[in-house]
């Protein structure tokens, strides 16, 4: 079955050096979670959508990979109807494993500061994890500072035009939403995991996943702490509150607290 994703995704134009044993995994898995999404289109509400591959900065180094909760809005999209299409549907995850293939795909974060359509310097979201890179030491005095991250979503697929997906389209992507995230531990090897979800959000999916365990639960900012658990991999994770309207400085103490304790 990997034989047959790769040479389906190298005649779509991913080349075959890109593509190592967790890559090909992903590629299967994001396949069936498409796929999924077609046979479920009918309780979509959602008709166009978008979806996002796991992103790696240039100048990673393995010390935080960070997840949220899914993207406002997209550059590729596809009618939940036409993922039934194999040949659509299979150019649509060429397109999106692309998308996060350029030479540092996380540079996009610094470029759009101040930026009239989208400005990263207004986010919270990416405010939180520049300040936790200061606080860890990460790339900390380097403009650059996004490239030294890994970036994942909780929720891979979401409406095109912005907004985070209904709870229909949670429940029908969330167990390969799960298998997804997993994998790209494996791919990322990250020391430590900071999830800026809520504990609201994360728990159903690290439920499905033996792997997570949850060791603290607080009433702050950062909700928990606990670790990933594997043969291959042991990373520290800590799950914060969506950043969002929230005391920010607060919010990084609690969390670098954690991952130091």
């Amino acid at each position: 079955m990997q034989e047959n994703v790769q040479s389906d995704a190298i005649n779509n134009g991913i080349k075959q050096a890109y593509l190592n044993t967790i890559e090909q995994e992903l590629l299967i898995i994001y396949d069936e979670h498409l796929n999924n999404l077609g046979l479920n289109a009918g309780n979509i509400p959602e008709k166009n959508i978008t979806t996002f591959f796991p992103m790696k900065g240039n100048l990673y180094n393995h010390e935080l990979m960070v997840v949220g909760r899914a993207v406002n809005g997209w550059e590729e999209q596809i009618t939940t109807g036409e993922l039934l299409d194999n040949m659509k549907r299979k150019d649509y995850l060429r397109q999106t494993y692309l998308a996060s293939q350029p030479q540092c795909p996380l540079s996009w974060v610094t470029k759009a500061r101040g930026g009239e359509q989208y400005n990263t310097n207004r986010s919270a979201f990416w405010r939180v994890i520049h300040k936790t890179l200061q606080k860890l030491e990460i790339g900390h005095n380097d403009k650059h500072w996004p490239s030294y991250i890994a970036w994942s979503n909780l929720y891979k697929t979401a409406p095109y035009e912005g907004g985070n997906p209904s709870g229909k389209l949670i429940n029908i992507q969330q167990r390969h939403c799960a298998a997804i995230l997993k994998k790209e531990i494996y791919l990322f090897k990250p020391k430590r995991i900071l999830f800026l979800t809520g504990y609201d959000w994360a728990k159903d999916v690290l439920n499905k996943i033996n792997e997570f365990q949850i060791n603290k639960e607080f009433d702050g900012l950062a909700e928990a702490g606990g670790q990933f658990v594997s043969e291959r991999i042991v990373s520290k994770i800590v799950i914060a509150k969506h950043p969002q309207g929230k005391d920010e400085s607060r919010l990084v103490d609690e969390a670098t607290m954690l991952f130091n304790s």
